[in-house]
């Protein structure tokens, strides 16, 4: 049985907290590393969502070219070693992410950032033995996401935003940063009461799809 979904709304607070408050100094470090070089971005599941938000992140601060990849095609494509590759993961241990990090870390290309939630993991461990790895531990405060990975989804997205608007020295655009996150994970905030109001009718159907 999976974590319900309102739980992990409640816990996006929580989460927001742990962003913007927990050490990107590694971070900040390999960003500016990655700065001048095309960046590839490889996730899976939620943290594809997160790989996304990476790509967009590079695009718009250091005007680079920028792609999102699976772990599939990160093992498999002939790429270019004179790029920057981000793999991020919450867990660490997704069979397809780990099996991409060890792929890379043959290649060596020009910089490998593993971006990992959780310190024991087998991503962690396989860059943890390669000096040439920046292995960038980021552990948020809820242990277990549930299918959506909106926790995680969340605490990634938000420490790469930070870890930009550090990089610039941008210190308030990164106040505004938190404003806002603290506005959306508000119960009382007028953003998630229009949310509320827009998908009210949604509740009054017997069945209602997705795509």
């Amino acid at each position: 049985m999976g974590m319900p979904y309102a739980n992990e709304v409640a816990q996006l607070r929580a989460t927001m907290d742990w962003s913007m408050s927990t050490n990107v100094d590694s971070l900040v470090a390999a960003l500016k590393t990655a700065w001048s070089l095309p960046l590839v971005a490889v996730g899976s599941g939620g943290s594809l969502s997160a790989a996304h938000a990476l790509v967009g992140y590079h695009r718009r601060f250091t005007g680079q070219l920028a792609a999102v990849l699976t772990p599939l095609e990160a093992s498999t494509l002939q790429l270019d070693t004179a790029y920057s590759y981000w793999l991020l993961s919450a867990s660490g241990n997704n069979v397809d992410i780990v099996s991409a990090l060890r792929t890379l870390v043959l290649r060596e290309p020009r910089q490998l950032v593993a971006m990992i939630g959780r310190d024991s993991s087998k991503a962690s461990d396989i860059a943890a033995t390669h000096s040439y790895v920046d292995l960038l531990l980021h552990e948020p405060p809820i242990r277990k996401d549930g299918f959506l990975a909106t926790n995680s989804l969340l605490g990634f997205s938000s420490l790469l935003a930070r870890g930009y608007l550090t990089a610039i020295k941008d210190d308030p655009a990164v106040q505004s940063l938190k404003l806002r996150l603290l506005e959306l994970t508000s119960t009382t905030s007028a953003t998630q009461s229009e949310w509320h109001d827009a998908v009210e009718p949604l509740w009054e159907r017997p069945t209602t799809v997705i795509l």
